[in-house]
C-alpha cells in the first residue's frame, strides 16, 4: 500500500464544501433577492449539515480500515472487465442516444439532424426530453444494462493508463459520446456529470502523488476548456430557454441588489444572476421547507425510506399503486406555495427529510461524508475495484446537494447493484 498522504485524503471534502459554501454565499450575496423565510434559520441549518459532511468525512479517513479485495482496480481481472465494459457501452451508447433523443429512424442523418438541433435550439430538445412519456421495451432493457453502462466511463479514466491504445480511443470516444447525448438533449446538469466523473475518476488514479494543477499543463487546459465550455454553454441554453438573445432580458421585474445596480453593467449582473439563480434559488425552497417544519400548522412527512428520491416515488406508484407523494415536502410545498418541483429545486436536505424529519437529515449528511470518503480511499489506495464507480455516484450526489437527491434519483439501479458487488467483494473476497 502506498504512504498516506492526508492533504491528497482531505482533498474531496475541500473541493466539495468550497463549492457547496460558494453557492450558499451566492444565494445571500448575489445580484438576485431572495426574500427566505427564516433566514437565520437557513443559516444555521446549513453550517449543521456542512459540519456533519465534513465531520463524517473526517471520522472515515482517520478510521479507515483497509480490506485488500481479490478485485483491486489494477489488477488482471479488473483490466479484462473494463475492456469488456468499455466495448460494451460504447456499442449500447447508440441506442441508448436512439431512445433518449426519440429518433424515429437510426440512420446516421438522423443522429446528426438531432445534434445539430440541440446545438441550434436547446429549448426545443429539451421541451422534447421533458415531455417524454412512457416507457418502450428498449428503454425497460437499457436501464437494466446501467449497472455495466454506468461503470464503463468512470472505470475506463480511472485504468486508462494501464490501457492499451485501442481502449485508450475507446475511453475517449466514450466520454465524446457522453458530451453529444448531453447536447442533444439540451440538459446542462449531464455535462457537469461528465467533468465530475472524469475528474474524480482520474484524480483517485494516481494514489497519493502530488498533484499541482498549474504545473501540469495538459490537466490544466483540459479543466480550462471544460469550465469556459460549460459556462459558455450554460449561458447559451439558458437564452434559448428563455426565448431572447438578450441576457439582460432575463429576471425583468426581480429584485436587484443595489451595489450591482450601482457599480456593475446589466449585462454583468444578469449573467450573475443567471448562474445564481441555477445554483442558488434552492436554498429559497428549503427555506419554506424548513418553515413548514417549525410550524404549528404541520402536516404529516413520512414516506417508509421511499420518499427520498424520485425514482423509488414513481416505482413505488406505478408498479404497486402505491402514492406517497401527497406525504412530502415537495407536494405541500407545491400545493400551499405554488412550488413546481419540475421547474425548481429545494435541495437534497427536504428529500431526506421525507423519510427522517429534518432533526434526522444531518445524521444522513455525516454517513454521506462517511460513504464518499470510503471509496475515495478504496480508489486511493486500489483496494476495491467496484468503489470507482460508486466514487463518481457520491461525487455527484454531493455535489448536487444544492439541488435534489441527484444521485438516487438517477442512477438508483446501477448504485443498488453496484454497492452489492461493492460490500461482497469487501466481506467474502469473492468477485
Amino acid at each position: 500500500m502506498e504512504i498516506r498522504n492526508n492533504k491528497i485524503e482531505m482533498l474531496p471534502i475541500r473541493v466539495s464544501l468550497f463549492f457547496l459554501v460558494f453557492t450558499e454565499v451566492l444565494f445571500f450575496a448575489g445580484p438576485l433577492v431572495f426574500h427566505a423565510k427564516d433566514p437565520l434559520i437557513l443559516v444555521l441549518f446549513l453550517i449543521i449539515v456542512n459540519t456533519c459532511l465534513f465531520l463524517g468525512y473526517k471520522k472515515e479517513i482517520k478510521n479507515h480500515v483497509f480490506h485488500p479485495s481479490c478485485l483491486t482496480p489494477d489488477s488482471n481481472r479488473a483490466l479484462v472487465f473494463t475492456r469488456i465494459i468499455l466495448i460494451f457501452s460504447v456499442l449500447v451508447k447508440p441506442l441508448s442516444m436512439y431512445v433518449a433523443w426519440q429518433l424515429h429512424s437510426f440512420s446516421f442523418s438522423a443522429f446528426v439532424e438531432k445534434f445539430l438541433l440541440g446545438l441550434y435550439s436547446p429549448k426545443d430538445v429539451y421541451e422534447d426530453f421533458n415531455n417524454l412519456t412512457g416507457g418502450t421495451f428498449l428503454s425497460a432493457i437499457l436501464v437494466l444494462m446501467t449497472p455495466l453502462t454506468y461503470m464503463a466511463l468512470p472505470c475506463g479514466v480511472y485504468n486508462i493508463k494501464n490501457l492499451s491504445f485501442p481502449y485508450k480511443l475507446l475511453v475517449v470516444v466514450l466520454v465524446l459520446l457522453e458530451i453529444i447525448t448531453c447536447l442533444g438533449l439540451g440538459i446542462r446538469k449531464k455535462l457537469l456529470d461528465v467533468i465530475l466523473i472524469v475528474g474524480f475518476s482520474y484524480l483517485a488514479s494516481r494514489g497519493t502523488k502530488p498533484f499541482r494543477l498549474f504545473k501540469n499543463i495538459g490537466s490544466t487546459l483540459a479543466l480550462v476548456v471544460a469550465v469556459v465550455g460549460l459556462l459558455y454553454y450554460f449561458t447559451y441554453s439558458s437564452l434559448s430557454r428563455s426565448g431572447t438573445e438578450d441576457i439582460t432580458a432575463f429576471f425583468t421585474g426581480s429584485d436587484i441588489r443595489k451595489v450591482y445596480l450601482k457599480h456593475t453593467s446589466p449585462d454583468f449582473y444578469m449573467s450573475l444572476a443567471n448562474v445564481q439563480f441555477y445554483l442558488s434559488h434552492a436554498y429559497d425552497n428549503l427555506a419554506t421547507a424548513l418553515s413548514q417544519f417549525l410550524s404549528l400548522d404541520k402536516e404529516l412527512i413520512f414516506t417508509f425510506g421511499f420518499g427520498n428520491n424520485s425514482f423509488t416515488l414513481s416505482i413505488l406508484n406505478k408498479y404497486l399503486g402505491i402514492d406517497l407523494t401527497p406525504f412530502t415536502y415537495q407536494y405541500v410545498l407545491n400545493t400551499k406555495y405554488g412550488l413546481n418541483i419540475g421547474q425548481q429545486w429545494m435541495t437534497i436536505y427536504p428529500w431526506i427529510a421525507n423519510d427522517v424529519t429534518f432533526f434526522g437529515v444531518p445524521f444522513v449528511i455525516y454517513w454521506i461524508g462517511k460513504l464518499f470518503a470510503r471509496f475515495w480511499m478504496d480508489c486511493l489506495y486500489q483496494t476495491n475495484f467496484y468503489a470507482i464507480p460508486l466514487l463518481s455516484f457520491m461525487a455527484i450526489t454531493v455535489f448536487y446537494s444544492f439541488a435534489n437527491n441527484q444521485g438516487l434519483s438517477y442512477s438508483f439501479l446501477p448504485a443498488i447493484v453496484i454497492g452489492f458487488l461493492y460490500h461482497r467483494v469487501k466481506t467474502t473476497n469473492k468477485v
